[in-house]
């Protein structure tokens, strides 16, 4: 039986193993686990008790500092603030979610306690004259400009968003909060500011440039005295814009103009005609009441509805006056 040693050896050793496995559960049932930590403070091994003390020490002994520009602005411990700590709850819950049965597992795997339910409490008054230092810290603040959308060589691009320097004060105190919690030692001040409405990248502003180019390539032609005049389509683009609420708009002035340049060549209201009289040839008729021209005021409305509608029109323009013809004259050759 030469070998009833090494079996007495690991019997022993076996039971050995039995016996720190369950004298490490009961350790670890009023403990927390190995590689349990909150932040930047170490859990492991300690009663809940003891936690509280060691969250609330190093709470109170961390130092945070405030930027702006890359300058530090100010700092401050969260005993400026009068902070308390109110984690009996919170840390009795996490322990009692950790399996003590489990506690070898644990030098293998880190436990994060999360901060965002530990229940700490400042003075608000102190916590709201913070504010508002680091609020005026900054003469001159700025507000953001969104991103918006527009004409350019008869393209829509979207105009890049502008960030300011307002501070969103609300957004500012909970960055506060949650850097004591973390127990953190920086705060930037830029990740406080107001942030503009539209990006460069909202999809509100993709979707707008995609329906205002397709209102820009619309094809608009009219049928004026025998000719086919086709609106310019990068004139069109020019013409579009955004109205207060979001949506497309035709700048009626601006088709108005462009109307005006067709009644200028075609119309012939107060115009000098040219005829051929029997007896004396061609004479120079000046100009009397009557002759045609275009609706502006009317035209220019239905100019701009056509854009909007989004659609392919042919027309002819309303016309005012006596006279028109699609052959090109009011009063004929001879």
């Amino acid at each position: 039986m030469k070998n009833k040693p090494l079996i007495f050896t690991g019997i022993g050793i076996f039971l050995l193993l039995i016996l720190a496995y369950f004298g490490g559960s009961k350790y670890y049932d009023s403990r927390f686990l190995p590689n349990t930590t909150m932040g930047d403070t170490e859990l492991s091994g300690v009663t809940v008790a003891e936690a509280k003390r060691v969250v609330t020490q190093e709470l109170h002994a961390n130092t945070v500092t405030v930027t702006e520009d890359g300058e530090t602005v100010t700092t401050f411990t969260p005993f400026d603030l009068d902070a308390k700590v109110d984690s009996d709850a919170f840390l009795t819950k996490v322990k009692d979610e950790q399996n003590s049965w489990a506690w070898p597992l644990a030098f293998f795997n880190k436990y994060e306690v999360e901060t965002s339910e530990v229940n700490v409490q400042f003075d608000e008054d102190a916590l709201a004259k913070l504010v508002e230092t680091l609020t005026l810290s900054k003469p001159d603040r700025v507000a953001p400009m969104s991103a918006n959308v527009q004409s350019k060589d008869g393209a829509f691009v979207i105009e890049p968003e502008v960030p300011g320097t307002i501070i969103d004060t609300e957004r500012l105190k909970e960055q506060l909060v949650q850097t004591v919690l973390s127990s953190e030692d920086t705060l930037t001040l830029e990740d406080a500011y107001v942030l503009p409405a539209l990006t460069a990248e909202s999809n509100e502003l993709k979707q707008v440039v995609e329906k205002l180019q397709s209102l820009a390539d619309v094809t608009i032609t009219y049928t004026l005295m025998g000719e086919e005049i086709v609106v310019p389509k990068d004139q069109i683009a020019t013409w579009l814009s955004l109205d207060n609420n979001g949506e497309p708009t035709v700048s009626v002035e601006a088709a108005k103009a462009y109307l005006q340049t067709l009644h200028d060549k075609y119309a012939t209201y107060e115009k000098t005609r040219t005829f051929k009289s029997t007896n004396r040839g061609e004479v120079q008729v000046p100009p009397g009441e009557y002759g045609w021209s275009l609706a502006m005021e009317a035209e220019s409305q239905n100019l701009a509805g056509y854009i909007l509608a989004g659609e392919d029109v042919k027309t002819t323009p309303e016309i005012l006056g006596s006279g028109y013809h699609e052959d090109g004259t009011d009063i004929g050759n001879t």
